[in-house]
């Protein structure tokens, strides 16, 4: 067997050296050709040599009087008439066909778009290696899986981020397990990279653990986001950053704090923007940013001015469609320290004499909040490190719970489950993006494991078709009058 294996690649190799010379020679005599025709002398009085013909540029007379002539062929075929005879002559103009465009494949990739449910999808082919990753999705889709910067296979799920629709916002969201305390720190520099290259419409980052008013002067998270946005196109940005305020600082020597989250909407998307903020309670469990949509009409017996009864404030409001945008953190089990997130919730209870599970706490006032968004007619996209199992579906699971909401998980919907978390080895997801239904996800998958910024957690991504989340709503241009000035002596 062995000989008869090198004898075939003996005879393949002997096959290819053939080819080669094959084509060597008409390489040969294609030059030598073209040498001869080289040799060849000018043609006198503007002849066209036979050898040469395509390339003779004719004279001017004839070009004009070509021009004339499909000029009066051209009005003759509108005006209804026929067009004249055409002429014997040739056109000795030449024509180049434009090579076709080199697509882009990373290696061991071949990117081909299918439909899946009505959403843009990216199919990807791979060699053998990376087959035995793939497994079938509930809805009976193959999923596939991308090679990461780092070069190790499977570590990307889901569509391809590298392809997007003209109509897509990119929205991203990672636990980043602490930003750094200066603005300067390479961990910095890579979120801030992050955003750029995918050009980020939508980012949100669980975990910031900040306490913001002790960051040093010209750190804070403005003046990052005013660095970062930089050498962008459009330079717009609006951010709510969530903090614990409830916490006693006296013997803080840095600015490290458990938990806390940052929403930030950068570019165009940051002109929609009308409000910001966080949990009431100032725990600094969730963050939010408002987008402005379209204005809804009342319905039933409200004022037709389009204004409700808030039958809890006793008031009457607008309502829109409008997008909330809102990252939360669900603090983890009770663990070891006085300080962890668990721990800051709890001395926050008791403090109020409530005693109440602090992860049961923020799932029941995040639904709460969630309704009184909903009750105003705006839509909401929710990104939450829930520190749970999102793939159980018990009345008290996390994701039943927001189901109830009318809020479905974008990516499980379309894909297969994967880790978020480095140390899990189970293919379970603890972190997660919900979305009503009044929100169009065109895309969705999990990034690498530190692919852009260093973390124990996946960064997940989405495409959504905000002008349509928002009602097709275009926000009008701020118009701004000018103040008198006074001059006091």
């Amino acid at each position: 067997n062995a000989l008869a294996a090198k004898d075939q690649a003996l005879a393949q190799q002997k096959a290819a050296t053939a080819a080669l010379q094959a084509q060597l020679d008409a390489l040969q005599r294609q030059t030598a050709h073209h040498l001869a025709i080289d040799s060849q002398p000018p043609a006198q009085n503007n002849e066209v040599s036979p050898d040469r013909s395509e390339f003779t540029t004719p004279p001017k007379k004839r070009k004009s009087k070509d021009i004339s002539t499909t000029k009066r062929s051209v009005d003759r075929s509108t005006a209804g008439l026929k067009p004249p005879t055409k002429s014997t002559r040739t056109s000795t103009f030449v024509h180049f066909q434009q090579p076709k465009q080199r697509s882009w494949n990373r290696s061991q990739v071949q990117v081909d778009t299918t439909q899946m449910e009505g959403d843009t999808t990216t199919a990807v082919s791979q060699d053998k290696s990376l087959s035995s990753l793939t497994a079938a999705s509930p809805g009976g889709v193959q999923p596939f899986f991308l090679p990461s910067p780092s070069g190790k296979s499977g570590d990307c799920l889901g569509n391809d981020h590298r392809c997007r629709s003209s109509l897509a916002t990119r929205v991203t969201f990672q636990n980043v397990n602490g930003v750094p305390e200066e603005g300067d720190h390479v961990k910095q520099r890579q979120i801030n990279s992050w955003l750029q290259d995918e050009r980020v419409g939508i980012a949100l980052l669980a975990e910031a653990k900040t306490f913001w008013p002790s960051v040093p002067e010209g750190h804070g998270w403005n003046d990052r986001m005013r660095q970062a946005m930089m050498k962008a196109k459009h330079k717009g940005f609006y951010s709510a950053v969530a903090y614990n305020k409830q916490q006693s600082r006296s013997s803080a020597t840095t600015s490290f704090q458990w938990g806390g989250c940052i929403a930030t909407v950068l570019s165009q998307v940051s002109h929609r923007a009308i409000e910001s903020g966080s949990d009431s309670t100032g725990l600094g469990r969730w963050a939010y940013v408002r987008l402005q949509g379209k204005k809804l009409k009342a319905q039933g017996g409200d004022d037709p001015s389009g204004l409700v009864l808030d039958v809890n404030e006793a008031v009457r409001r607008p309502i829109s469609r409008d997008l909330v945008v809102v990252l939360a953190y669900r603090p983890n089990r009770e663990g070891m320290g006085e300080s962890t997130v668990w721990a800051q919730h709890c001395v926050y209870f008791n403090s109020i004499k409530c005693k109440i599970d602090p992860r049961k706490a923020v799932v029941d006032d995040l639904c709460k909040q969630i309704q009184k968004w909903r009750d105003e007619g705006c839509e909401v996209l929710l990104e939450i490190d829930a520190n749970e199992d999102l793939l159980v579906n018990s009345p008290d699971s996390i994701r039943q719970r927001f189901r109830e909401c009318g809020m479905e998980e974008a990516i499980l919907k379309r894909h297969p489950p994967t880790a978020t978390h480095q140390q899990n080895q189970s293919n379970v997801p603890i972190d997660g993006i919900f979305t009503t239904s009044g929100v169009p996800v065109l895309a969705g998958g999990y990034y690498a494991f530190g692919e852009f910024v260093e973390s124990d957690h996946r960064a997940l991504w989405i495409d959504i078709d905000l002008n349509t989340a928002l009602g097709n709503f275009t926000p009008q241009g701020s118009t701004f009058k000018p103040r008198k000035l006074t001059l006091l002596d």
